[in-house]
């Protein structure tokens, strides 16, 4: 399985570089964050939960690790200085995860993370969380 901005990506041709971040992001960070918030769909116990939990957690950051180096050398917004639906769709994830947690360990990506959040239209969907 391809990690977050692999290979799958670097031959292909996309009209818009904001539809392959979207892919990217929905494909990678989504269904790990789904086993986070719903570990009981993929427990046969109960206990065994919060260890599910850990896994999602872990591999959502080893991802966000992957964007972070790849973003490092860019502008404000994972375009450069555009915004897009992939810059909205990182901070909503961030925002659950804990922003704290990961801004403190993804300096690019917290870069991304306060220009969205200042964006009168998303602040409700970015509540603060540690």
């Amino acid at each position: 399985m391809p990690t977050l901005g692999g290979c799958l990506f670097r031959h292909c041709v996309w009209p818009h570089a904001a539809i392959r971040h979207q892919v990217s992001l929905s494909g990678n960070i989504q269904p790990e964050m789904k086993r986070f918030h719903f570990p009981h769909r993929y427990a046969l116990r109960t206990e065994d939960n919060p260890a599910i939990q850990d896994l999602a957690k872990a591999l959502v950051l080893s991802r966000l690790d992957v964007m972070n180096t790849r973003l490092e050398k860019g502008g404000s917004y994972i375009l450069g200085t555009r915004f897009s639906l992939a810059d909205f769709y990182l901070s909503f994830w961030i925002a659950l995860l804990g922003r704290d947690g990961v801004c403190s360990r993804s300096p690019a990506i917290a870069k991304r993370y306060d220009p969205v959040r200042s964006r009168a239209g998303v602040t409700p969907y970015l509540a603060p969380s540690g």
